[in-house]
């Protein structure tokens, strides 16, 4: 069982290794203020690893405050 964890973990990380070089080469090929230029330098290892969201989505985050109102009854 141990083994052929190890055997996949390292089968993802080529292929998250893969993947980061892809990005950074689409990146390169985009300049300097390309949509791929704007991720991280870890956000092709990450989503590698995680294998799950696609290359240049961007999450919907609202930043937002509140203020929390009390009734005391």
């Amino acid at each position: 069982m141990d083994a052929a964890s190890a055997a996949l973990m390292t089968a993802s990380q080529k292929l998250g290794e893969k993947m980061y070089a892809e990005q950074q080469a689409a990146a390169g090929a985009a300049g300097p203020g390309g949509a791929g230029a704007q991720q991280g330098a870890g956000a092709g290892a990450a989503g590698g690893a995680a294998g799950g969201r696609a290359a240049g989505k961007e999450d919907d985050v609202v930043d937002a405050e509140f203020k929390e109102v009390r009734r005391d009854a």
